[in-house]
């Protein structure tokens, strides 16, 4: 017996009567086209409502906002064209997250210029690729509307705000916020997990995501 045979025969032991053991997590190009439309809608929609509530009262919004969204739209482009070669969505989040997590953690200087052209690679295959029915782009803007619609009700105003520098000054950002901007700034800035108080002072802190979020912050020059 296999090493993979016995892993599988151990895991379906556990398993509830009626359930069947995940063999692959492979998604077929359709649904794989299906799901990141999906995703890349719901980033645009949340970009575009964030933007129009603050265009009224500050017309520089987009113009401070626009440069992260590219990045993270290059983002999702490497993301899709690393699926795509795979045919893994696990290996696209993986190379993707490693590599923002890389960025901040080895500050190799080449690593900045090699994701934006892998990005490119992402971006061309995306193009050539990526391809959804009707159907498929009617079910996608729905499910996209909903996520965005609920992100904004939800988050805005308090965890995910575009006017976040004016809300500084006011005092009226959440304090959730400053504590994990703080991590993510030292560990561009310095490396070290800490919230910058008192010094260089370490704490213990489960800090990938601010990894990921000063890998951005690098790439964009945000």
């Amino acid at each position: 017996m296999s090493i993979k045979d016995a892993i599988k025969k151990v895991s379906q032991s556990y398993m509830i009567p009626g359930e069947r053991l995940l063999d692959s997590t492979a998604l077929p190009i359709a649904r794989l086209n299906m799901l990141f439309t999906a995703l890349l809608l719901t980033s645009f929609f949340v970009f575009i409502i964030n933007n129009a509530f603050l265009f009224f009262q500050d017309s520089q919004a987009l113009a401070v906002t626009a440069p992260i969204a590219l990045i993270c739209l290059e983002i999702l482009v490497l993301f899709y064209g690393v699926s795509r070669l795979s045919g893994q969505i696990l290996w696209g989040l993986l190379i993707t997250y490693g590599l923002l997590f890389l960025i901040t953690w080895a500050k190799w200087s080449a690593l900045v210029p090699a994701v934006h052209l892998l990005a490119v690679g992402g971006l061309a295959l995306a193009l050539r690729d990526l391809r959804v029915t009707k159907s498929q782009l009617f079910k996608a803007v729905l499910c996209a509307l909903t996520a965005a619609v609920m992100i904004q009700a939800y988050a805005s105003g308090r965890y995910a705000s575009y006017d976040l520098l004016a809300r500084v000054e006011a005092g009226t950002v959440h304090t959730d916020t400053l504590f994990h901007s703080a991590i993510a700034a030292m560990l561009k800035n310095y490396g070290l997990e800490s919230v910058g108080l008192h010094g260089l002072v370490g704490i213990n802190y489960h800090t990938f995501s601010h990894y990921l979020m000063a890998g951005i912050s690098t790439l964009s020059g945000a």
